[in-house]
């Protein structure tokens, strides 16, 4: 993010976190660096940002900044490079912080995100970071050739994909995501019930070959 601001490639560059990460780690780091930051917790913090500020923002405050984060990012043209901190926050792809997260900053030119917990119980949680970081575009392509779905008493049925060789669609799109690699199996009380059975396997490794860099803490972070 230091590099894009100094090329200005980038107007601003925006640290999303949960509040307790904000207060603990990122204003501690970003003073112990001289850095050029403010946080953002009303919709007066957000005007008159000068172009180099990082702003903290936590994720507690998408919600009542929503309108004001959106007019923000259309006013830098886009042209901010956001830190998602703890993004398996966005494993839910229904919950109002996710839908948030995307509604303000899927069109934002560079993304980062981070976190020690990819998915938390099965693989279709990893959809919604790769939809903020591809925002539904060619590089996040299905190229599943069948999707599959349970059929109660007749166990999981393969059918033909009809959108092979197409983006995931910003609607629903975690929807196909889970009959390409993870569809759900119904309870006896109709609740439908995630398991760790993956499919299309091939495929989904090509995409997180791609997306996924892991590094160890000390690797970027040095042995202090």
């Amino acid at each position: 993010a230091t590099r894009l601001l100094k090329m200005k490639k980038v107007k601003n560059a925006i640290i999303l976190a949960p509040a307790i990460a904000v207060n603990l780690t990122w204003k501690n780091f970003l003073q112990i660096n001289n850095a050029q930051f403010t946080e953002a917790r009303r919709p007066s913090d957000l005007e008159d940002i000068k172009d180099g500020t990082i702003v903290l923002i936590p994720t507690s405050m998408l919600k009542p900044l929503k309108k004001c984060l959106i007019k923000f990012v259309k006013t830098r043209s886009r042209k901010l490079c956001l830190i998602y901190d703890e993004s398996d926050e966005m494993t839910n792809p229904n919950s109002q912080r996710t839908k948030n997260s995307l509604d303000i900053f899927r069109r934002c030119s560079h993304k980062l995100l981070a976190t020690g917990t990819t998915t938390r119980n099965n693989i279709a949680e990893l959809y919604s970071q790769i939809e903020m970081l591809y925002n539904n575009s060619v590089n996040m392509t299905c190229w599943s050739d069948t999707v599959y779905k349970d059929e109660g008493e007749d166990g999981i049925e393969e059918e033909t994909n009809d959108d092979y060789g197409q983006p995931f669609p910003a609607f629903r799109g975690h929807v196909l995501f889970k009959k390409c690699h993870c569809p759900g199996k119904t309870s006896v009380f109709g609740i439908e019930k995630q398991n760790q059975d993956i499919y299309n396997k091939e495929v989904l490794k090509e995409l997180i070959s791609k997306t996924i860099i892991t590094r160890k803490f000390k690797d970027f972070a040095g042995e202090k």
